[in-house]
């Protein structure tokens, strides 16, 4: 199984942080995986600002697991201040939201404003990873590791 370069979780819950990448090891589909707590935090990485500006190394998420109710920048004010970023920052990622709140009603104008890929509730369960993966990445993730 192919590995993504990188998963970055963006998420002010340690707890969810814990879950979410102890599931992403035990699949064993990231090479990286990067923790933001918060949206803004998340901006740095994927711009190299502020900590990250010393270090050589960050790669660029290939799937980006965004909670939505943070301090500082929340999932809402990332999304919009990714939109804003030149292409190179920008990179080309799948963004998925997660949530305790209850289901989002417009999920089509989060995937046609925001290129936002789908809503799910936390924690991430290991069949929703899976189905992600295979979704986005078919070629590396066969339908049949899904179940």
């Amino acid at each position: 199984m192919r590995q993504l370069n990188c998963i970055l979780l963006v998420d002010d819950n340690p707890a969810d942080n814990r879950l979410h990448r102890d599931l992403i090891l035990e699949v064993g589909c990231a090479k990286h995986i990067e923790i933001a707590t918060d949206g803004q935090q998340a901006l740095n990485y994927l711009t190299c600002g502020e900590q990250y500006a010393d270090n050589n190394f960050f790669p660029s998420p290939e799937l980006i697991l965004l909670d939505l109710h943070m301090p500082c920048m929340d999932g809402w004010e990332f999304l919009e201040a990714h939109e804003k970023l030149p292409p190179e920052q920008k990179g080309k990622h799948v963004v998925t939201m997660l949530t305790s709140a209850p289901v989002l009603d417009d999920n089509n104008v989060l995937g046609l404003k925001y290129n936002v890929s789908d809503v799910m509730h936390k924690p991430l369960r290991r069949d929703q990873l899976l189905n992600l993966l295979n979704q986005y990445w078919p070629e590396f993730y066969a339908k049949s590791n899904a179940v």
